[in-house]
């Protein structure tokens, strides 16, 4: 049956508050990551193509249908192997009894085909149990979303035509029996072994979960990320990311909650595991930074300080006190009075340039030159003194 945990799960995520957002860091109209993400999207229309069609063909079940009962010519072919096999078991027993020595290879050889016969019966109530017990589990997992959209959109096909479970009667898969009791499928005209079938795997809510979590947590420390805590977080992000099932979900599945990796190639499992676990930790870090400015920020206002002689109001110490903070750490992002959006101090130009809503610089003309405002514009605009700017930002 579907994993009732991970049910939970999902509808956890979805009603979890704080949910930084992990934004591709592709360059704009970068042809190679714009060509990644229409096949990572061509994959999930087709498995969501897919479970439409599985979701339209149960609607159209009676409700008391049960998923666990076979189809005509599947009842046929369960018929016909039954006879078959008796046939041969009973034939060999005649054999038997007409041979007096119990040693010769002839009786022994009929002993072999009689016990082979008993053990197909059993292989294939097993088989039968367990391609039972697979269909409500997948039926079910539709139903629910449970399955990743990183899935392998021909192997996710093929378990809908092996269940019998397509919109188009035409494709779907009735199973067929092997000598030995092992189930099998004529998949566009391939045989596909039920016992060699993989069957689709669900989503990571676990693995996702867990780094929502930890970036709300690191939001909520009001600390900058460095040192050994940062090593740590990245072994163990490492090692959350060895299964191969866990990366092909995270790129496919859980944009909407935040987690945008929808640029990165799946063709080669390392590679992708190291830009996923590269973007999450820039993401630690700048969500670190942002939650540590905004709570130093707080306090400064609240707090202005018994030293400060510059006769500032509250809202210009304040204001020195964020351009303080963006000074020590570059990934911090900050307001400026009267202008739009975001900027980060960049100490190259020894200016603040505006950035987008996933910390990049703006570019907007696309020809390397940013939007940004310089020093003695910036101190204007926060009603504070140059040198008192420069001083905040340790160049002085």
């Amino acid at each position: 049956m579907a994993d009732r945990s991970l049910i939970e799960a999902n509808r956890r995520m979805l009603e979890a508050g704080r949910r930084p957002e992990y934004k591709s860091q592709a360059t704009s109209g970068n042809n190679l990551f714009d060509t990644v993400k229409q096949v990572n999207t061509d994959r999930k229309n087709k498995i969501k193509a897919i479970n439409n069609s599985v979701s339209n063909s149960m609607g159209k079940m009676k409700s008391n249908l049960d998923l666990t009962a076979y189809s005509r010519e599947e009842q046929k072919n369960i018929g016909k192997f039954l006879t078959n096999q008796r046939s041969i078991y009973a034939n060999s027993a005649n054999e038997l009894a007409k041979i007096s020595d119990t040693s010769s290879p002839e009786y022994q050889y009929h002993v072999d085909v009689m016990n082979n016969v008993n053990n197909s019966f059993v292989n294939l109530k097993n088989q039968l149990d367990s391609y039972k017990e697979n269909k409500i589990e997948f039926a079910e997992g539709v139903r629910t979303g449970l399955f990743s959209e990183g899935n392998d959109e021909m192997q996710y096909n093929t378990a809908a035509s092996m269940y019998g479970l397509t919109g188009d009667e035409k494709t779907n898969a009735p199973f067929q029996i092997a000598e030995n009791g092992n189930l099998g499928f004529n998949i566009n005209n391939e045989f596909v072994s039920y016992n060699d079938f993989e069957q689709p795997f669900a989503k990571d809510y676990k693995v996702a979960s867990t780094i929502l979590k930890q970036t709300a947590d690191l939001y909520k420390n009001h600390t900058l990320l460095q040192g050994p805590q940062k090593d740590l977080l990245r072994l163990n992000l490492e090692a959350s990311l060895t299964d191969p099932k866990t990366i092909k979900s995270l790129v496919s599945d859980f944009e909407s909650q935040g987690l945008n990796f929808s640029d990165i190639p799946l063709d080669d499992m390392d590679a992708a595991k190291g830009m996923i676990v590269d973007r999450i930790m820039n993401s630690y870090t700048e969500v670190a930074a942002q939650g540590k400015a905004e709570y130093d920020a707080k306090r400064a206002e609240k707090n202005p300080g018994p030293n400060n002689n510059s006769g500032y109001n509250s809202n210009q110490q304040s204001y020195l006190n964020r351009i303080a903070v963006a000074g020590k750490n570059l990934n911090t992002t900050i307001t400026i009075p009267n202008q739009q959006g975001r900027f980060k101090f960049d100490p190259v130009t020894k200016q603040f340039i505006r950035v987008n809503s996933a910390g990049e610089f703006v570019d907007p003309a696309g020809d390397g030159v940013f939007v940004g405002i310089a020093l003695d514009e910036a101190a204007q605009l926060g009603g504070v003194k140059l040198e008192d700017m420069q001083t905040a930002l340790g160049l002085n």
